[in-house]
């Protein structure tokens, strides 16, 4: 019983002597006792392998749409991170940022924490909402770059392994380009009758040519160079023209109208003539919102149709006559990939 004996007198001691101690120095001493613990697991790790912990990565990141209401789009996220270590790992915390041409259009952040496995991979999904009134700058933007837009993707995950926190990049970039203006421009002449009978009298629509003008907050300009030619014996006044701007979908989709308006023109058109006619539309870069909603619960597709009234007027033998006619009507698939998904 001796060995017994001084055991037990061995434990009271030190009993005795935590007692005496104060609570900073307990505090203190557990503090050095976790860290001789850590410091164990982290040295048994590195006996065992011969080197430190290696940095986690992200294999890849995917993002798809989710919910779409007339306010918020949302973008559900998820990355995925490998863990190469023959311990587990933890993640602590993700976040990370779109941008649009340098626009903050959404952000996301996870603090749940997830077990990444040893040598494993796991996927971490995050659900994002990009706030639909950003749409018209991100638009303003895109045009003032040349229908060109760089989307940027850049944020962090915090992994820990066997106490040591790796911070990890999250990056990427892709490109989003469009052509409307091109698109919506045509040198293919068009005949367009003004008077089919008793004598046939038309114009012949050369080209028209679209390009972007000024850009604003409110209002995207866009300008037509019509070229008319007048094949008759007789003058032509063009008196006015009209025009609309409509993004279409399938039914029971609504289309938007994103530019309507006219603009007086009162031009000569003497016999044998052409002339270059200039028509500035608007677009109204808040109706941009509506088209968004549209145009990414049908897959990121949209039929734009630009339509060009012209308003003619002649006088004849037998009286005045006066005409709107549809001179040019165009068509354009708008598809987009704006999460840059394959």
């Amino acid at each position: 019983m001796p060995g017994r004996k001084l055991a037990l007198s061995r434990l009271v001691g030190t009993s005795r002597w935590w007692a005496t101690l104060s609570t900073a120095k307990k505090v203190a001493i557990a503090l050095l006792g976790l860290i001789a613990i850590g410091a164990a697991g982290l040295g048994a790790y590195y006996v065992l392998t011969g080197k430190l912990p290696f940095e986690p990565e992200v294999l890849w990141i995917k993002h798809e749409w989710g919910a779409i209401s007339e306010d918020f789009t949302e973008i559900r996220t998820t990355v995925a991170i490998r863990n190469p270590n023959p311990v587990p790992a933890r993640l602590k915390s993700m976040g990370y940022t779109i941008y649009m041409n340098g626009l903050p259009m959404a952000s996301g952040s996870s603090v749940q924490e997830v077990d990444i496995p040893a040598n494993g991979v796991a996927e971490i999904e995050l659900s994002t909402l990009l706030n639909n009134s950003m749409i018209p700058l991100w638009w303003v933007s895109h045009v003032g770059h040349g229908e060109h837009t760089e989307v940027y993707i850049k944020g962090s995950a915090t992994v820990a392994v066997l106490g040591i926190s790796f911070t990890i990049p999250i990056e990427a970039s892709y490109d989003v380009k469009t052509d409307i203006a091109g698109s919506l421009s045509t040198d293919e002449p068009r005949e367009v009758d003004i008077i089919s009978s008793p004598v046939r009298i038309y114009v012949v629509i050369r080209s028209i040519h679209t390009f972007w003008g000024d850009v604003t907050a409110e209002w995207t300009q866009a300008v037509h160079r019509v070229v008319v030619e007048n094949p008759n014996d007789m003058a032509l006044v063009v008196s006015s023209m009209r025009y609309e701007v409509v993004a279409t979908w399938p039914e029971p989709s609504r289309p938007v109208y994103l530019a309507l308006g006219s603009q007086p023109l009162n031009a000569l058109l003497g016999p044998g003539d052409t002339i270059e006619l200039t028509l500035t539309t608007y677009l109204n870069n808040t109706a941009l919102r509506d088209w968004w909603v549209g145009h990414v619960g049908h897959g990121e597709a949209t039929t734009v149709v630009v339509r060009v009234y012209a308003t003619f007027e002649v006088e004849l033998p037998f009286g005045y006559y006066e005409q709107e006619l549809l001179i040019y009507e165009g068509e354009y698939e708008l598809t987009t990939n704006v999460l840059g998904q394959g």
